[in-house]
């Protein structure tokens, strides 16, 4: 950039078209058999990786596959690094530079906050997003980033839904709402006393089934007298 423009009141010349609401951008691309990807990364920032479960997602409708650094890695080369010591300074002070090879996809452990663990894609966003929300196939995206996923979970009553809740740096959390009375009780399959038992336990094997592919997830029932507690812990 240019000294002129440092502190000048540059004209912007692509405001018009933004405006008019001519702005073309990667999503206005519809090509056919075009597909999507969504990205499932890591909420730690440094966790080794033990094992990873895909079925589910990989059997979600619309999904075409399920990538993982394993699934790849025949073709899988580290990514390009920069920097480099001044040559000034380097001509001085003797530097030992060592670099951790850094991947697409985790590929052991995850080094990071937001780091990719798994790619899916599917024949559209929205499957691509609610595959890593297996075995859940419906989902409503609130504030449309992903961060909060409001899911259908009936049984106590038709409309019951629980809100997942994805927190950058931390633990996601299940609001789990009527679903059942304490995550101990979940976790035991015992179901509560009112609502529609087959959906009840339908809704309590999904959430359960979440919980395995969410590392470290916090179910937080309505009425479970520990769950602030919890909430504070987590």
């Amino acid at each position: 950039m240019g000294a002129k423009y440092f502190g000048a009141s540059v004209k912007r010349r692509e405001d018009p078209r933004f405006l008019r609401g001519e702005g073309r951008f990667v999503d206005d691309l519809a090509i056919p058999g075009m597909l999507h990807a969504a990205f499932l990364r890591s909420p730690h920032a440094h966790a080794v990786i033990k094992s990873m479960r895909t079925a589910a997602a990989a059997a979600a409708p619309g999904v075409v596959r399920v990538l993982t650094f394993a699934a790849v890695e025949r073709w899988m080369k580290p990514l390009p690094l920069f920097g480099a010591v001044p040559p000034g300074l380097a001509a001085v002070v003797k530097f030992e530079v060592r670099q951790a090879p850094q991947w697409a996809l985790c590929r052991e452990r995850a080094r990071h906050v937001g780091e990719i663990v798994a790619m899916v894609v599917a024949d559209s966003p929205e499957r691509a997003q609610d595959a890593s929300l297996a075995p859940f196939t419906e989902s409503l995206d609130v504030m449309g980033d992903g961060s909060l996923m409001l899911l259908p979970t009936p049984g106590h009553t038709a409309g019951s839904a629980s809100l997942l809740v994805r927190r950058a740096g931390r633990a996601p959390l299940l609001l789990a709402g009527d679903l059942t009375y304490g995550a101990e009780i979940l976790q035991r399959g015992q179901l509560p006393g009112v609502g529609n038992r087959r959906r009840l336990a339908e809704s309590s094997r999904k959430v359960l089934a979440l919980a395995g592919q969410q590392p470290g997830l916090v179910v937080l029932p309505a009425h479970d007298p520990t769950a602030a507690q919890r909430l504070l812990d987590s």
